[in-house]
């Protein structure tokens, strides 16, 4: 019990030591504060300043990152409504005469006159042996020809040095007669004899040459016309007997959509097609067709009808226009103006009767269609739709960026779409916050 009693001892010993080393540096911590209190007041300021400044960094960070921008500018918004159409056309198809190799001689879409030969139809038979049998005469004659103009050439040429040979012995008769010369001169005459037969020969083999390359030529000549007059007759000529656009695209629909049958579709009707597919195959260049295959369609393009089946409310809200734009975002870019004939509606279903006024080939492609009808056009100052946020009040605001903060500015909305909106009530170029939700004023 000693020991523990001698421990205690020096544990108390040694904590009244360190109590007193403590309230020692206190008194020197307090007197060194009241000797400097301005001092340090500086300090504590300078701090407060540097943990401000790096808030206001950050949240300027923050906020440059998370909210997103854009500069208005001026432009046009669209209202549009979509819909499945379907396109009537007054048409004539052509088949074919007999079987063959389909060739095309008008291109698609091209507007052809009536009495036009738009496309032939080559038969098959011995086709390939005939246009050898042609393409071999050809050749031949071409040969031929080459031939005879080489072995000309090389005689006219003999008979040129024969002839200059003749007139340079003539030149040495004449020197020797002059100078009295008889026997010179007699031999000069035998060989004068011999030049002159030779150049009579050449003359007969050049007559000869020219009259069996004359004949060998007529030959040839007489069997590629006839070789083309049976190729000519294995090829049928396909003529349009009306006036209209050349089209190879046939659509399967057994002649259900033409101008007259029109009356006969009503809102039920449509609603049934618009889940039918209708398959459209091309007629290829080349392509071997059997007798009687549709090989083609001439389109009155002046007597297009597109009948459209669209919603209920879309249907009413074009139900009073005579005029409306139609586009087909399938094929492109691009815009037809139709005339607004007919517009019914059927429980929760409407649809239109157009006719289309502006011709695009690319129409004649498809029997059925997606189709975007223009509602409304609207020009002024253009914001997406989720600058947008309700205002204090019963109008509508954005949000805009500016050099002293993020400030709120009502706007009144002139009409848009679901992606796009005009409005009035912010100046050209402002910078509209696209996403309000992440930000607040100041």
């Amino acid at each position: 019990m000693m020991w523990k009693k001698e421990l205690d001892n020096v544990m108390t010993w040694k904590g009244r030591i360190s109590l007193e080393i403590g309230r020692k540096v206190h008194r020197i911590g307090v007197k060194k504060w009241k000797r400097r209190p301005h001092r340090n007041l500086l300090w504590v300021l300078f701090l407060f300043f540097i943990i401000w400044t790096g808030a206001v960094w950050c949240r300027e960070i923050i906020r440059g990152y998370s909210i997103k921008t854009i500069l208005v500018e001026e432009g046009t918004v669209e209202k549009k409504c979509t819909g499945t159409g379907f396109l009537f056309t007054e048409e004539l198809c052509l088949s074919a005469p007999a079987d063959g190799i389909f060739q095309p001689l008008a291109a698609e879409g091209e507007r052809v006159p009536a009495g036009m030969v738009v496309a032939q139809l080559v038969a098959v038979p011995d086709l390939e042996q005939r246009a050898a049998a042609l393409e071999e005469a050809t050749e031949q004659l071409a040969q031929l020809q080459q031939e005879g103009e080489a072995k000309e050439a090389t005689l006219e040429e003999s008979l040129i040095a024969k002839t200059e040979q003749l007139c340079e012995k003539v030149q040495e008769l004449k020197g020797t007669l002059r100078e009295g010369e008889v026997l010179e001169s007699r031999t000069l005459t035998g060989e004068m004899r011999a030049i002159l037969q030779e150049r009579q020969d050449i003359l007969a083999q050049l007559a000869r040459q020219r009259s069996l390359s004359r004949e060998s030529r007529e030959a040839l000549l007489q069997r590629q016309q006839e070789l083309e007059v049976l190729l000519a007759e294995m090829v049928y000529p396909l003529k349009t007997p009306v006036a209209g656009v050349v089209s190879y695209c046939l659509p399967e629909d057994e002649g259900r959509f033409s101008p007259p049958k029109i009356t006969e579709f009503g809102v039920s009707e449509l609603a049934t097609l618009k889940e039918w597919e209708i398959p459209v195959y091309t007629t290829e260049a080349g392509a071997e067709v059997k007798a009687g295959t549709p090989l083609m369609r001439i389109v009155d393009n002046f007597t297009l009808h597109l009948v459209t089946l669209m919603s209920r409310e879309e249907a009413q809200a074009l139900a009073g226009k005579k005029r409306v734009t139609v586009s087909f975002p399938e094929i492109g870019q691009g815009e037809v103006n139709c005339q607004v004939l007919e517009s019914s509606c059927e429980d929760d279903l409407g649809f239109l009767k157009l006719k289309v006024l502006d011709y695009r080939p690319e129409l004649l492609a498809q029997r059925k269609l997606v189709v975007e009808i223009t509602q409304a056009r609207y020009e002024g100052l253009v914001i997406p739709r989720t600058a947008l946020l309700a205002g204090k009040g019963q109008g509508v605001g954005v949000y805009l960026n500016r050099e002293g903060g993020i400030a709120f500015q009502p706007v009144e909305e002139v009409g848009g779409n679901e992606e796009m909106v005009v409005v009035r009530g912010i100046s050209l170029y402002d910078e509209v916050i696209t996403n309000p939700a992440r930000v607040r004023e100041g």
